[in-house]
């Protein structure tokens, strides 16, 4: 028996998963700055946290095709076209992360060089979940209640 969740269920499942990946990016710019500002660097330290951050979206995208896709493809006429959109879009991201992720390897830049790197891919991320969050997340079309609309009035 299949346990499915409600559209509400999987925009806070996600909206959540959201808040942490906020969370690691805030804590890779503060340590990046942290790092430029004092030059002091800690062996290890900012590449674990980049492989956190960068194995915690990964994991974020498998959540999102497994839960966001199906609940987009039922949502309205729409919803196949939506959800065919984020697939590709995952396919994207996950070749992106993964040049990211094989860069873990190497000495990330330092300085100020660091700071603009950790920058690009900051907002990167922050616009791609606000672009979610606006256009598949929001509370208006991911509901849990059918919306009939008038045939005369719309």
């Amino acid at each position: 028996m299949s346990l499915r969740l409600r559209p509400s269920d999987v925009r806070a499942r996600i909206l959540g998963e959201h808040v942490e990946i906020r969370r690691l990016i805030d804590a890779l710019e503060e340590l990046a700055a942290e790092e430029a500002a004092t030059g002091v660097r800690v062996p290890g330290r900012f590449g674990a946290l980049r492989g956190r951050l960068l194995e915690y979206l990964l994991a974020h995208i498998d959540v999102e095709n497994a839960l966001l896709v199906p609940a987009l493809r039922e949502l309205d006429a729409w919803g196949q076209v939506r959800a065919e959109a984020l697939l590709r879009h995952h396919e994207e991201q996950r070749a992106w992360l993964a040049s990211l992720l094989a860069a873990t390897t190497a000495p990330p830049p330092v300085g100020a060089e660091l700071v603009r790197w950790v920058s690009i891919i900051a907002e990167t991320l922050r616009d791609d979940m606000a672009h979610e969050e606006r256009d598949l997340l929001h509370a208006n079309l991911l509901r849990d209640d059918l919306v009939v609309l008038d045939a005369f009035g719309g």
